[in-house]
């Protein structure tokens, strides 16, 4: 038969639902730390995840805030460390409680409001001033969020909160709240504007349940119920009113399309093996440069690749995909033993992200510049419409959008008739090839099936961009 081409140049859709069919356009099996929005004619490599807290950190941060005195950042560690990080980039521990639970700002007191071992406290940014002030229920979250004029904090089945004007710290409950259904406790809420969004668990079955309340009414206004998962683990909302769930331990996520419309299933986090679980905690989840981030921060799951996620498109004429943004500083992207914690995006250019890697924990900070030191793109599964047919796949041409720069090195890599694993054809290395833009490799393939594989090593803070991926094959007549 005729030579045909295969051509790949449209990377905006993300990672496929699919394996062999781009479900988005434009979407690839699998990616790594691949920048799909800059130019969706490109496919690029993301700023660099470099590691900002030093030897400070030494548990898993589940949760970060930032106040409008200052710009100093708190954050709160699972083992009940408490972070500061000062404009200038110092970092110190400012108290050691027994865990962590739950934390946000509220302006109306210009105070941190945050809880470790079922006790409230309140931090002053103004002078990093500590109070403990009200005992709570033994409920493992209780997440607090500013909602209008007061802030509230979960306590199992209860919403309490604290008034602006003033705190009674010998009182059990300041300001009025509300109760949710029996054998539900709260686990994240999220301020939606008119709306307290309020995620629950279930006690004993794997029904979740969210409460939407609008402060005024007695109790809350709507109430739905998501069959099969145990729990909204966590929630946040786009700058465009996207508002989205992360619920159960499957890694599915979903979006909220209406006031009191069902929950409507948009995405499950890939390579998450079937008896294995991923979860997301309520920290763990930031609206960045107006794209929703999260972080893959517990589960089972030994292939599924862990590090912060985005769920996002470039533009109203792009696909809504998900991507696999952003690996930690160390590198390391699998494991039960990684874990990401907290995400905060205090301003327009900065992000924090909190982890765990084994015994090391650390928090990163990714501010647009330099490159990540790796990355991975695996393309669909190609059998021209035909698996039932050989295919010789004779000429594999890899076209760069620039030349390559020092210190940049690209590993192109196969996999035929779903290999175990991937074989390579060779490197575009600039220590080698020099400043080319395109390079050919001649493997001399004979496959039903092939896959494709470009791995990244960056060592200079610069990374190549990829125009586009040509292969030229023949399909056999004989079946």
């Amino acid at each position: 038969m005729p030579e045909e081409i295969l051509l790949i140049k449209n990377f905006s859709g993300g990672i496929s639902s699919a394996s062999k069919v781009a479900q988005p356009p434009g979407s690839f099996r699998f990616g790594r730390g691949l920048n799909i929005h800059e130019d969706p004619d490109k496919l690029s490599i993301n700023p660099a995840s470099t590691k900002d807290s030093g030897d400070t950190v030494v548990d898993l941060p589940l949760f970060g805030c930032t106040n409008t005195v200052n710009a100093n950042l708190y954050f709160l560690g699972d083992a009940g460390k408490l972070y500061k990080r000062t404009s200038a980039g110092a970092w110190s521990v400012l108290s050691t409680y027994t865990n962590a639970e739950g934390m946000g700002f509220f302006s109306g007191t210009n105070l941190i409001y945050f809880v470790s071992n079922d006790q409230q406290y309140t931090l002053n940014p103004s002078n990093d001033g500590l109070n403990s002030y009200r005992e709570l229920n033994s409920a493992t979250w209780h997440p607090v969020e500013s909602f209008l004029d007061k802030v509230f904090t979960g306590n199992g089945r209860e919403l309490i909160s604290t008034d602006a004007s003033a705190i009674d710290y010998d009182s059990a409950t300041v300001g009025g709240g509300l109760t949710v259904d029996f054998n539900y406790s709260i686990r994240c809420l999220k301020n939606l504007g008119n709306w307290l969004f309020i995620g629950a668990t279930s006690d004993n079955s794997s029904d979740a349940r969210y409460f939407l309340w609008d402060k005024y009414s007695e109790d809350y206004n709507y109430s739905r119920t998501l069959k099969g998962e145990d729990g909204i683990n966590a929630v946040d909302i786009a700058d465009d009113g996207t508002i989205l769930i992360y619920a159960g331990k499957k890694g599915n996520i979903y979006q909220l399309t209406g006031i009191d419309a069902p929950l409507v299933p948009v995405k499950t986090i890939p390579l998450i093996e079937t008896n294995k679980t991923a979860e997301v905690y309520p920290g763990s989840v930031c609206n960045y440069q107006g794209d929703n981030l999260f972080g893959i921060s517990a589960g089972t799951t030994v292939t599924g690749e862990r590090g912060v996620y985005s769920w996002t498109y470039t533009d109203i004429n792009y696909p809504t995909g998900l991507n696999f943004d952003y690996a930690i500083s160390t590198a390391t992207t699998t494991g039960i033993t990684l874990q990401i914690g907290a995400l905060l995006a205090p301003n327009s250019t900065d992000l924090f992200v909190g982890w765990r890697d084994g015994a090391n924990y650390g928090i990163d900070k990714i501010d647009g510049t330099g490159a990540q030191a790796t990355a991975k793109l695996e393309t669909l599964i190609h059998d021209a419409g035909q698996p039932f047919r050989r295919k010789h796949y004779k000429n594999f041409k890899i076209k760069l959008a620039g030349n390559l720069a020092t210190g940049e090195m690209i590993t192109v890599s196969y996999k035929a008739d779903r290999a175990s694993s991937f074989t390579s054809m060779g490197t575009i290395d600039y220590s080698v090839d020099g400043a080319i833009n395109v390079k050919n490799f001649k493997p001399d393939i004979l496959a039903y099936e092939l896959e494709l594989q470009l791995s990244f090593a960056n060592a200079n803070n610069t990374a190549p961009s990829i125009d586009s991926i040509i292969a030229v094959y023949e399909i056999e007549n004989l079946i």
